[in-house]
């Protein structure tokens, strides 16, 4: 198609590059286009300061369990037992963010689990998604946009994966960013502890 278009550029990656850490690829491309050499540069979001924090004035740690891909996905007995510790063990809330039905038939099996937390999920624009991390104690996250969106923030975050063929790909560098990785025994009890090494919430 780009041929057909007369496109000025074509670039066919190679097996090698579509094993490669996804942010270099792009800045690859970028190399060609720009003849400028890859620099390892973190990637920074600032939100419009006119977006509002519905939360504001609480002190929480947002939550995103599900991704668009099933297998991503946090157990959730996992984010069951992950938030009750948090409520147990620190003086924070847990806001569960996410978009979409099973997102919300994920929030309503936790709530009918008795568990106490803020339910968001499909009740935020992404702009104001954006406003509630940036305005978190820090950020448990799926490998999914969220995750990505709470790092470029600038908030503490602990990624999570479950599919380890995707860490050397999507995972967040912790030399570029204010991020733990957990992508072996993801238990309740090692996401938690990931999250402490990262904030200080305890009473």
């Amino acid at each position: 198609i780009a041929k057909l278009l007369k496109s000025r550029f074509v670039n066919m990656c190679d097996s090698t590059d579509k094993e490669a850490y996804m942010p270099f690829r792009h800045a690859k491309l970028l190399q060609y286009l720009t003849h400028k050499k890859i620099q390892n540069l973190p990637i920074k979001y600032e939100l419009p300061t006119n977006i509002k924090n519905p939360l504001e004035g609480k002190k929480y740690i947002a939550l995103c369990c599900i991704t668009k891909n099933p297998p991503k996905d946090m157990p959730i007995n996992t984010a069951i037992d992950l938030i009750n510790k948090i409520n147990a063990e620190t003086d924070c809330k847990v806001v569960l963010t996410g978009a979409g039905e099973l997102s919300e038939k994920y929030a309503n099996n936790i709530a009918n689990a008795g568990v106490s937390f803020i339910n968001l999920v499909n009740k935020t624009s992404i702009l104001e998604l954006g406003a509630v991390l940036k305005g978190s104690v820090g950020l448990i996250s799926c490998d999914t946009g969220t995750m990505h969106f709470g790092y470029s923030l600038g908030i503490p975050t602990v990624a999570v994966f479950y599919e380890a063929e995707c860490v050397p790909i999507w995972s967040p560098r912790a030399e570029l960013y204010n991020t733990i990785v957990v992508d072996k025994e993801q238990t309740a009890e090692n996401i938690f502890d990931a999250l402490m090494k990262k904030v200080k919430v305890c009473e």
